[in-house]
């Protein structure tokens, strides 16, 4: 597994592939919570606008031909920190931001964090706050995050996560229109990063 942490913010995503090429990853995201509150986020391109978030004031929640499937021997959470392990099916598509014929290379994603409590947390649609924790692009190799141990880990997952009557088809190509005049620079006062990590502080896991 490639692993990306921050160490200003604790901040760590995990992700496993398939030694042959596919349209699958398994995920890992662990940050810290504040009382028991706050939310993280991966993005499979370095810009929140574009791939599966068609803006950047609040993405709508979208659907189409992928699934998330937790993995419940990863899922853990208290008042203090989560983690959130899960099987995604069909998310490796060019037409979204990272197809398969990408993962022998490095990538760059991109990461968020937030202190703030989700309003309705049970709902996939819920409105999420500015993460104000922290953003930023990260590199991952992915050429190092394919294992073995793939199939066995993915067997484990469980039932796909049901949308909501909220979500919207996803935007093939929506990438290809998205512009680096990020409305973060303008909440963070025209700061790049908005507080992100300043550079990749990678680990790499077996």
């Amino acid at each position: 597994m490639e692993r990306f942490f921050g160490a200003r913010t604790s901040f760590a995503f995990g992700m496993a592939l398939p030694e042959q090429a596919s349209g699958s990853y398994i995920g890992q995201m662990s940050f810290p919570l504040v009382n028991g509150a706050g939310w993280g986020a991966v993005g499979l391109t370095g810009d929140m606008e574009g791939n599966y978030g068609t803006n950047e004031d609040n993405p709508p929640e979208v659907k189409g031909a992928f699934a998330v499937r937790p993995i419940a021997e990863g899922v853990s959470v208290n008042a203090t920190a989560l983690t959130y392990t899960y099987l995604c099916e069909n998310c490796l598509d060019a037409a979204l931001g990272l197809g398969p014929e990408g993962t022998n290379a490095n990538a760059v994603m991109g990461w968020a964090l937030s202190e703030k409590a989700v309003q309705n947390p049970t709902n996939p649609g819920a409105r999420l706050g500015f993460h104000e924790r922290g953003f930023g692009p990260f590199t991952a190799r992915l050429g190092s995050a394919k294992s073995a141990r793939f199939a066995t880990v993915a067997g484990a997952a469980g039932q796909p996560v049901a949308s909501s009557n909220r979500a919207v088809a996803v935007t093939p190509n929506a990438f290809k229109d998205g512009s680096d005049d990020d409305d973060d620079n303008k909440k963070q006062g025209g700061k790049k990063g908005g507080g992100g990590e300043k550079k990749d502080d990678d680990e790499k896991d077996d």
